[in-house]
């Protein structure tokens, strides 16, 4: 089943396009690695696609749905980059900022209900972080921070997640321990994930499926079939080419 589906889409600032004539189509259960130079496109791609910035021109949809009367935004998660996240000096325990994941979906007056936190709890318990609750997020470690985002990602239960970066600043041990737990919702839960990285190399460990963007679409597809795509090996060159199915032919 076709979940989110791309066309001719272009984005920018003003006048200055940065992704160019972009087409895609993601199906359920699909895992998809974002790569690109720095620059290139990765992060407007999936603020353009979560309607986070406005479209030059093109379509996108949402299980079958036009992006502009999409409405049911509880079907996706979304874990941006750190830096967007989070406030060290913002005073808030672990729960209440796994309990912002359910406000998008509520009406005014926005309260919290005895079934929301029990939402809240299992989201937590799931990732392993039930025993932090009460405690306030800015004492957390890198790794644990981010599995508290990740829960307030999840909370929802969503059926698509986005996430932008999310290994930046883990430390490796942390960080493989970050995409273990990505990799299990993916294969165990059927999770569709979206996930942008610098990390052509690691991601291929994981992902099914690579994006390459470079303000255009260079390949889109799988990965097995990049790693053996003539085409591509002119594109980026033998070398590189290896480097990026190295992780890939481990699976």
């Amino acid at each position: 089943m076709s979940i989110v589906k791309v066309e001719n889409l272009n984005l920018g600032y003003g006048n200055d396009l940065v992704v160019k004539d972009v087409s895609f189509v993601v199906e359920k259960g699909d895992y998809i690695g974002v790569v690109g130079p720095n620059g290139a496109g990765k992060s407007t791609l999936i603020k353009g696609l979560l309607n986070l910035l406005p479209i030059n021109s093109g379509n996108v949809s949402f299980f079958g749905e036009p992006l502009k009367n999409f409405k049911d935004w509880g079907r996706i998660g979304y874990l941006p980059q750190k830096s967007s996240l989070f406030n060290p000096l913002f005073p808030a325990t672990v729960m209440e900022v796994v309990q912002t994941g359910l406000l998008s979906q509520k009406k005014f007056p926005k309260k919290i209900t005895s079934f929301d936190r029990e939402k809240v709890f299992s989201a937590m318990k799931h990732l392993g972080i039930e025993n932090l609750k009460d405690q306030m997020i800015s004492r957390l470690s890198g790794g644990q921070q981010q599995r508290v985002f990740l829960a307030r990602a999840m909370v929802s239960n969503p059926e698509i997640l986005f996430l932008d970066e999310p290994s930046t600043a883990l430390d490796q041990e942390t960080r493989e321990g970050f995409f273990e737990t990505i990799s299990h919702l993916n294969k165990i839960h059927g999770l569709t994930i979206i996930l942008i990285t610098h990390d052509s190399v690691h991601v291929g460990h994981y992902a099914n499926k690579l994006l390459y963007i470079d303000h255009k679409l260079v390949y889109y597809g799988l990965f097995k079939d990049f790693c053996l795509s003539k085409e591509m090996e002119k594109e980026f060159g033998g070398y590189s080419q290896h480097i990026i199915c190295h992780q890939h032919h481990k699976k």
